[in-house]
């Protein structure tokens, strides 16, 4: 999966990126390199292992780490994050700043100290003309930080460019085999999202009983120029249809949101009346994770 030529990171925007082990991130430096832009990137990734998977050249790489090293960064120390990003900015006003592992520094700042550090680090590097891009786990977002960046930062799509991309997601209640959340915008018109939610949970019933007990779950199946993948947790099932490509790590991620879904909406599944407008913090968590924010959306 690369970031399309003709798509470059632009000068004083800040971009995010959803995705749960980084890579389109790192994929938007190198076109950027490729392009003649230079590149500061901070990354909870051992510096070793991105250079092995990227390339990167001499980009100047910092590891998040307490370990001690002049390649390493406090995760708990916002102002060295800020005066690296001053420092590289000094010598080149329009690169491009990279950070992925903001939930990390989340984690160890508090959400205050890390927002206001973002937040700094982000107006530095667009103020001077560079381009800030900044990658995060959107299975652990809260509330609170998919606020920050559905507000302040341009979207890159999660998935793939051009024909590769995911194209609709469906949050089924395994139960009543009812549709929980659909972000809106997405189905042609007059066909009823309900009929569809209906028609994949009958599919997956019908295979649970036709395979034989130990069998795996027919989880994939194609519906035209796209395929379908679905991903059951003990309440929801999880439906993504793309073209192209599988995305990488598309399956790790449905688990992910239906585990994660599950326990924050439990109290509310188990009172749920089919009223979608109940649902609707769900619905949007599953637009912010998996479709491509051509809406402005993330």
């Amino acid at each position: 999966m690369t970031l399309a030529r003709d798509s470059p990171l632009k000068p004083r925007r800040a971009y995010v990126v959803r995705e749960r082990r980084p890579d389109l991130v790192f994929r938007a430096v190198e076109e950027a390199l490729r392009s003649g832009r230079e590149a500061l990137i901070v990354s909870r990734t051992n510096p070793i292992i991105l250079r092995e998977d990227f390339d990167l050249g001499q980009t100047k790489i910092l590891w998040l780490s307490e370990s001690e090293g002049e390649d390493s960064i406090s995760p708990e120390d916002p102002t060295a994050l800020v005066d690296e990003a001053r420092s590289f900015l000094e010598r080149k006003e329009d690169g491009v700043v990279a950070l992925a592992g903001v939930e990390y520094l989340w984690c160890r700042m508090g959400s205050a100290l890390a927002g206001r550090t973002l937040e700094t680090v982000r107006d530095l590097v667009t103020g001077r003309g560079g381009s800030f891009v900044v990658g995060v786990d959107g299975t652990a977002l809260s509330e609170e930080l998919a606020s920050l960046f559905e507000r302040e930062y341009e979207p890159l799509p999660p998935y793939g460019q051009g024909d590769d991309a995911i194209v609709d997601v469906f949050v089924i209640d395994a139960r009543s085999g009812l549709l929980v959340g659909h972000p809106p915008g997405r189905l042609k018109a007059g066909v009823d999202p309900d009929v569809m939610a209906g028609m994949l949970t009958v599919l997956l019933d019908f295979v649970k009983r036709s395979f034989a007990e130990g069998s795996e779950e027919l989880r994939r199946f194609e519906l035209g120029d796209k395929t379908v993948v679905i991903e059951r947790g003990e309440r929801l099932i999880v439906v993504v249809v793309f073209l192209g490509q599988e995305p990488p790590n598309l399956r790790q991620d449905m688990r992910a949101f239906a585990v994660r879904s599950e326990q924050d909406y439990r109290d509310m599944l188990e009172q749920w009346d089919g009223d979608l407008e109940e649902m609707s913090g769900l619905e949007a968590a599953a637009g912010r994770v998996f479709l491509e924010s051509s809406d402005g959306r993330f």
